[in-house]
């Protein structure tokens, strides 16, 4: 097959107008607080089947804009559609239905019964922000669909029309559904027209399944359910009504059995993840179960991350995983020329093809790095093997004429004789070249991962002068089962001392100054970060900060027992003694250091009552703490608003707590 792109990587960069400039003789700055939020931040971008339009989301001074820019014109881009910050929400994807109509999600929280609750909304507009509707109920009330945004298919046969599940409630048993109802979990399938918004029953809720998966033509063959501790698949067999159970695989445990995930149209073949001498691996399965099953690729270190499939789910493209860097392998040869010439051409830049057209005459990547935001392009390819790189915008072009700080892969051996991997953020510049303040940063989950890249929290750290330590403790993802099952019930066990262990190596191997060394944390790592506070038996550390962070393990377990309370006991433990112990709540009498905690109101993940309950236990035990609670945000900071109070209060609080 022939190379598609015949240019050398320089002329790729010089096309894209990102080629490297001649180094300055003063280098710049870190950022400042501003920067981060500075110019027209692009989000996401897609393209319509004919290549001629971009429909993009971004944000400008706080509000969420949707635009859409006419390729055959050379005019910018123009808004169509907009949301202000505090209208609660914001863009989350576009996606074309066909040539000329797209369809868009938003985002947004209710508050319902005492409780925060995420929904959804899904508009359709024309390329020229005309007949703008918002299709399914759009009321603001608990009662309908909470999440209207669930688009199974895009149906290619019929551009006018997507497939699209609805929860509206039903009699449970896969009855006729009340259209008035509340949710009760188990979702209808609807045809909906793209114009007007009518609809057309095309399957009756089936519990327990709670999403369907079709094979990108339009028929629902997949269909995926829990029971307590379960997730139950079922199919329907090329050219069958009815549904069979296909496997039940129990939620954290390692099992021999397959999760189909695609179906590979006109087949009783899929695609589907399990495991493959220890690590995730991607197979392809036999639907009948007449032949064994095959295997698709498996990597010799680390999980499979995701298949990368077509936009309509039924075409495999290759495998995403991620080493030290995230990587991509494209099985089909074409795409594969694409990529490795633009991961040349990108200069060590992380390169992802995010959209293309059916045909992939043009596709949207995006491009980053440690120091450098997300970029999106689009590469027009030629019948003659070349093609035009051409820059649509940044995630972050306000921090574009400052210096960042660059991620370092290392690893470390922990005390029992393991090698843990992790990333070392040291900051641009430091004061007198003295060695920098260390902040121990361990990620949420506890069962996710870090990953090399731009990070607008790691830069925010290193640009107010800290080394910032990440450790891919026990029970982080990527690395194989049982790297990830050995942090299991017992959340203050390994992963704890995987995390302490780092620190140590951090400094004896004099990357930082002992005596400045302050632990911040969100989620998982909130909880991280007030166990240490409890345990800083050593006095290695001088400060702790807890973002939406887990105080108590049991009252975790009870607020997740209405839904998914068997899962998260799997994953937190049966020991309600050893979850008090490893509760920094009931050490709250232990904590001797500075402590801030940080809250969003209305966090549905982690509820801000974890937060509210560790600062009264502190007010009653007598320790000196501050207590942040940001009104009006979820578990996840995503308006600016928000963001900047938690940064700045963060910030001013490790200045005050750092200082020489």
């Amino acid at each position: 097959m022939r190379s598609v792109l015949r240019f050398a990587p320089a002329l790729l960069l010089m096309a894209a107008g990102i080629a490297s400039a001649a180094q300055p003789t003063t280098p710049p700055p870190p950022p400042p607080l501003d920067a981060f939020f500075a110019g027209i931040r692009l989000n996401t971008v897609s393209i319509s089947p004919d290549g001629r339009y971009l429909a993009m989301s971004m944000v400008q001074d706080g509000n969420f804009g949707i635009f859409v820019q006419d390729r055959t014109n050379g005019q910018p881009a123009k808004q169509v559609a907009a949301l202000k910050g505090e209208d609660g929400f914001m863009p989350i994807w576009c996606k074309w239905a066909n040539t000329t109509r797209m369809l868009c999600s938003l985002r947004g929280l209710l508050q319902e019964m005492g409780q925060n609750i995420p929904i959804t909304r899904l508009i359709s507009l024309n390329a020229d922000g005309s007949d703008l509707k918002v299709l399914g109920k759009s009321q603001r009330a608990i009662v309908g669909s909470l999440a209207q945004d669930r688009i199974i298919d895009f149906t290619p046969d019929d551009p006018t029309t997507v497939l699209i599940e609805l929860d509206e409630g039903g009699d449970g048993t896969g009855g006729r559904t009340n259209t008035n109802g509340f949710p009760d979990g188990y979702p209808d399938v609807y045809e909906l027209n793209v114009y007007s918004g009518e609809r057309k029953l095309v399957q009756h809720e089936n519990p327990p399944l709670q999403t369907f998966i079709s094979d990108g033509k339009g028929n629902l063959r997949l269909g995926v359910g829990t029971r307590k501790d379960e997730t139950l698949y079922m199919v329907r067999r090329q050219g069958e009504t009815d549904w069979r159970e296909l496997t039940r695989i129990k939620a954290f445990q390692k099992t021999a059995k397959l999760e189909p995930m695609a179906i590979i149209p006109g087949s009783n073949f899929a695609y589907a993840t399990g495991d493959f001498e220890g690590r995730g691996a991607l197979w392809k399965i036999d639907l009948t179960d007449e032949t064994a099953p095959a295997l698709v690729y498996s990597h010799d270190k680390v999980d499979l991350d995701s298949p990368l499939m077509t936009a309509n789910g039924n075409r495999l493209l290759g495998v995403a995983f991620t080493t030290d860097k995230p990587q991509s392998l494209y099985f089909d040869t074409e795409l594969a020329g694409v990529y490795e010439a633009l991961v040349k051409g990108m200069g060590g830049r992380t390169v992802r093809i995010v959209d293309a057209t059916p045909t992939f005459s043009t596709l949207v990547i995006t491009t980053e790095s440690d120091t450098e935001a997300p970029s999106f392009f689009t590469l027009d390819r030629d019948a003659s093997g070349g093609g035009k790189l051409t820059r649509i915008g940044s995630n972050a072009p306000g921090l574009a004429p400052f210096a960042l700080a660059t991620q370092k892969p290392i690893s470390f051996a922990s005390r029992d004789g393991k090698t843990i991997p992790g990333y070392l953020t040291l900051p641009v510049q430091t004061s007198n070249g003295a060695k920098p303040p260390l902040i121990l940063m361990p990620h949420g989950g506890p069962h996710a991962r870090d990953s090399w890249g731009f990070d607008p929290w790691l830069q925010y750290l290193a640009s107010q002068g800290y080394a910032v330590l990440q450790v891919e403790f026990r029970g982080s993802t990527g690395y194989g089962y049982d790297w990830f099952d050995s942090g299991f019930r017992d959340w203050g066990g390994l992963p704890y001392n995987d995390v302490i262990d780092g620190t140590k190596w951090a400094l004896a191997e004099g990357y930082a100054d002992p005596a400045r060394v302050c632990v911040v944390g969100a989620s998982y790592g909130g909880y991280m970060a007030l166990l240490i506070a409890s345990r800083n038996a050593d006095k290695m550390f001088r400060c702790s900060i807890a973002i939406s962070g887990v105080s108590d393990l049991v009252d975790l377990k009870r607020e997740t027992g209405l839904t998914r309370g068997e899962v998260t006991s799997r994953s937190i433990g049966l020991d309600d003694k050893k979850l008090r112990d490893d509760s920094p709540r009931a050490r709250a009498s232990q904590i001797n250091l500075p402590l801030m905690l940080i809250h969003g109101d209305r966090d549905y993940t982690v509820q801000v009552a974890q937060t509210k309950a560790m600062d009264a236990a502190l007010k009653s035990a007598g320790k000196p703490h501050e207590t942040v609670i940001i009104k009006g945000t979820d578990h996840y900071f995503l308006m600016d608003t928000h963001r900047r109070q938690w940064f700045t209060a963060m910030g001013e609080f490790l200045k005050k707590n750092l200082a020489p």
